[in-house]
Order: structure tokens, then C-alpha cells, then sequence
């Protein structure tokens, strides 16, 4: 992946994580849902909705954290940046949407999410074929 399609696509994904994160928790309803029926097929049911929801904040981050380290080419920064974001969204949350509740714990697990997308991407482009070494990721 060339690394201005990765920032393109950053921004794109950037607009559903506002949406899921500022907007009233019944704007996003489905992907709530989702997140709950998965979570409990996989797990045959034994998570609750709290670990649920834990898992989902750490999986809205991955695909930031990994289009991010490819777009800027470097893992560190790019979990900074998610790191930056995040708080910055549970800041948003406090000033403009009543209906959420932001947390540091958001924020932890938001940015585990930029991490491990980081660092898989670090890992993917580690091992691409010497002629993409120019799109490499920096770790």
C-alpha cells in the first residue's frame, strides 16, 4: 500500500471513528450490536457487555494504528498519534456529548488498539519484498 493511499484512507476511517465516538450511542447502534453479537459468539457467550466493550475500543484502533504507521512510515509515531486522538476524543466527549461517558481506561484501550496495528503493520512491511523497501515502516 502506497503511503499516500494509507493517509487518505486514515482520514476516511477517522470519519467513522467520530461518528461512533461523538455522535448519541444511539447513532451507532448497529455497530454496538455487532460488536456484542460477535463478541458473544466467540466467546460462547461467557463475555459480558463490559469486556465487550473493552475489546471493541481496543479494535477500533487497530485499523487507525496500522494505516497510520504505513501512512507516516514509522510504528512509534503512529501509536502516538492514536494515543493523541484518543484523548482527544474522551476530551470531546466531555465538553460537547452528555450522553457519553469518557474514561481514561478509553483511552488505554484505544490506544492498544493503535499499537497492535502499528506494530502489525511494522511487521508486514518488514518482510515486503525489497522492491517496496521505500514504503517500509520505521520502528
Amino acid at each position: 500500500m502506497h503511503r499516500p493511499v494509507a493517509l487518505v484512507l486514515v482520514l476516511v476511517y477517522s470519519v467513522l471513528v467520530v461518528h461512533l465516538t461523538l455522535t448519541d450511542p444511539s447513532q451507532g447502534a448497529w455497530a454496538f450490536d455487532l460488536a456484542d453479537r460477535v463478541a458473544r459468539r466467540a466467546s460462547g457467550g461467557g463475555l459480558t457487555w463490559d469486556e465487550t466493550e473493552v475489546l471493541a475500543n481496543v479494535a477500533l484502533f487497530v485499523p487507525l494504528g496500522f494505516l497510520l504507521a504505513v501512512g507516516i512510515g514509522r510504528v512509534w509515531p503512529a501509536v502516538s498519534l492514536c494515543l493523541l486522538a484518543s484523548a482527544g476524543v474522551e476530551w470531546a466527549q466531555l465538553q460537547y456529548v452528555a450522553s457519553r461517558v469518557p474514561t481514561i481506561d478509553d483511552v488505554v484501550h484505544n490506544t492498544l488498539g493503535g499499537l497492535i496495528g502499528a506494530l502489525v503493520a511494522g511487521a508486514v512491511l518488514a518482510v515486503a519484498p525489497a522492491s517496496r523497501r521505500d514504503e517500509r515502516v520505521a520502528v
